[in-house]
């Protein structure tokens, strides 16, 4: 069973009169939107940990300063009074009010810090390490990690490496877990395995934030049972648990390294810093993961939600009224975070998500039928999709070993797709596919056995296609009948202007005509060196292609280009789609940074960042209403821009 026993609830009325917002309701000018995110002053080179004092109102983090890990006390102005200077950095700390003391795992030892004066004792354990219970030094701990504090009697709970343990306020140790019940997976390359502790008082238990598989364990304080409460892992080729972000209930979220974890009781949540994805995460009561704040990306952006950016946030911890404090660990600051507060209105322009089906798939081709269904490809589970105009989907799944990637409908309703060579067990030949509108599938073998790449609807009505560096064009027909060329190889392939057919491949562009003749061929040092040129048809009737680090168009006799910014990555924008939009500018997929590209036809210049972590778009289309779709290849996300 999903979620948490509420053990109250607090319900929020709010009037409108005329459409206003009522006076006596209006949220107060210094309250933010939920999910605002705000910086901290000050420089906190590698924090991690942090915790709060709910009476005092100041924040408690670890961070380096001249060389030396120091904790600190911090006002809310960014004022900081260090408390005590440790040879080793601490990965957790943990504040009791009772006692006005900051706990932490250092080494193999619990201290305890008092808020006051930085006075540090140790409170179990000692510089032998092991697993043994027993008091004060007589106990042992392998690896502390994350610390939490039942406020009700002082206790404390501890992940230390393969379990939890409990130490009293008096430094009794007992194990409260079994051996391996937490930690494991393989952390590889990132080598984290880090484990924060939130104590949650709405149903007594501890929570676990396991880095290493990706999972939040719930861990039953009176018996110590732990069963995986949200997250799984999901393993990829090299066995490793993979980087994923999805919300949902229960084990069908996903996550990325979480590692720090907090219980808010102004709203019974659980909040997890999760790490990888670059997001603050929330747990409702019922079990219900949602995305609080973070684009994915690793950046700094103070914003609301999606707009505001972390880069592998480790911390958090919570305040009373609804603030959380976040340790934005490569960033270097101390975040806030608004948990509570007025929804912001939506904006007039947005980027909507969804996951696909298949946990860790990869969507590549995108396409519309001619009855307003959305089609994609999955290329690592053998799969064509469609969601149909209810919103339903259905999944065409092809033989083992197939690499379904570019997909293209026809004027009849028809749906073509390349089915190229997977990973092993590879498909014995490479072959174009089809779904007829009756839901039929058929596949036809391509002469030469070729790879095809890019596929596009003729103004024939045929599907031409071309195979990535073969010189190869050619063509299928409604009834499978397939016409080959010898061209000069090309990588992307468009129907275009004038009833001819325009390929892309490395330094030119060429059109033929649909009897398969050359009719031009465009070379010129403007363009790059990169395999990533797309076209398509576009503003004042001409061709459109984007490269790495330029835009074009096509014109009678030349090419003109506009310039993008410059991007650090080795292949600058990395273009894999463009289409015209229907404010007619030229829109294209940035699969490097992970951004929609926008250019009009005068060469201004915008670029959309996809909020979602690893994100990677390939192709992108039109759809009938006016709105951009695209898939994200590296998010495992269809996408939508309206």
């Amino acid at each position: 069973m999903f979620g948490r026993r509420r053990i109250g609830s607090i319900a929020a009325v709010v009037f409108f009169i005329g459409g206003v917002l009522s006076a006596s309701v209006r949220p107060a000018e210094a309250q933010p939107y939920l999910g605002t995110v705000k910086a901290i002053n000050g420089d906190y080179y590698g924090v991690q940990a942090i915790t709060y004092d709910p009476i005092k109102k100041h924040i408690f983090a670890q961070y380096l300063q001249s060389g030396e890990w120091v904790v600190a006390r911090i006002t809310q102005a960014g004022i900081a009074t260090p408390l005590v200077v440790l040879p080793f950095s601490v990965f957790d700390l943990a504040f009791d009010s009772q006692t006005g003391k900051v706990y932490a795992g250092y080494g193999c030892e619990i201290i305890q810090i008092s808020a006051a004066n930085g006075a540090t004792t140790v409170l179990a354990g000692s510089t032998t390490c092991g697993t043994a219970d027993g008091k004060g030094p007589l106990a042992q701990f392998q690896k502390p990690n994350g610390i939490a504090v039942d406020g009700t009697n002082g206790d404390l709970y501890v992940a230390d490496s393969d379990r939890v343990r409990k130490v009293t306020p008096h430094g009794v140790v007992t194990t409260l877990t079994a051996p391996g019940s937490i930690g494991g997976g393989n952390c590889q390359p990132f080598n984290r395995g880090f484990q924060g502790v939130a104590y949650d008082a709405l149903d007594g238990n501890l929570y676990v934030a396991d880095s290493c598989p990706n999972i939040i364990r719930r861990v039953t304080v009176t018996t110590g049972q732990v069963t995986n409460a949200y997250g799984q892992c999901f393993l990829d080729q090299f066995f490793d648990c993979e980087a994923l972000s999805r919300d949902g209930t229960g084990t069908s979220a996903l996550f990325a390294s979480p590692s720090g974890i907090v219980y808010s009781a102004i709203d019974q949540a659980l909040y997890v810093a999760d790490a990888l994805n670059n997001q603050i995460r929330r747990i409702s009561p019922q079990g219900v993961v949602t995305t609080l704040a973070g684009s994915g990306h690793a950046e700094f952006a103070n914003g609301i939600g999606n707009l505001a950016s972390f880069d592998e946030p480790d911390g958090v911890a919570a305040s009373a009224n609804g603030v959380l404090y976040v340790a934005d660990t490569i960033n270097q600051s101390i975040r806030t975070v608004a948990s509570t507060g007025p929804t912001p209105p939506p904006p007039p322009h947005s980027f909507r998500l969804m996951d696909v089906p298949d946990i860790g798939a990869h969507p590549y081709g995108i396409t519309f039928s001619t009855d307003g269904s959305l089609w994609y490809t999955e290329t690592d589970f053998a799969k064509v999709l469609k969601i149909d105009t209810t919103g339903m989907q259905h999944s065409f799944t092809l033989p083992s070993g197939s690499f379904p990637q570019d997909i293209v409908g026809d004027a009849s309703g028809n749906v073509w797709f390349d089915i190229g060579l997977g990973p092993p067990p590879f498909s014995p030949t490479p072959s174009i596919g089809v779904i007829r509108s009756d839901g039929t599938m058929n596949t036809y073998s391509v002469p030469g056995g070729v790879d095809v790449t890019s596929m596009t609807l003729g103004p024939d009505g045929n599907i031409w296609f071309v195979a990535s560096n073969v010189d190869l064009l050619g063509f299928i027909t409604g009834t499978g009948t397939v016409t080959e060329f010898t061209v000069d190889p090309a990588n992307y392939i468009s129907g275009g202007l004038s009833g001819d057919i325009w390929t892309t491949g490395t330094g030119f562009i060429e059109r033929f005509s649909t009897s398969g003749t050359l009719l031009k061929k465009y070379v010129t040092n403007q363009f790059q060196i990169s395999e990533f040129n797309p076209i398509a048809p576009g503003p004042v009737d001409r061709m459109w292609f984007a490269q790495a680090v330029d835009v074009g168009e096509v014109l009678k006799s030349t090419v003109a280009t506009f310039q993008l910014p410059p991007q650090p990555q080795p292949f600058g924008w990395d273009p894999q789609g463009v289409v015209e939009g229907s404010d007619r500018a030229v829109w294209f997929t940035s699969g490097s940074s992970g951004d929609l590209g926008r250019m009009t036809s005068t060469g201004v210049f915008k670029a959309l960042e996809i909020p979602a972590p690893r994100s990677s778009p390939t192709r992108i289309v039109l759809a009938p209403d006016g709105s951009l779709w695209f898939v994200d290849f590296g998010a495992s996300k269809i996408g939508r821009w309206f």
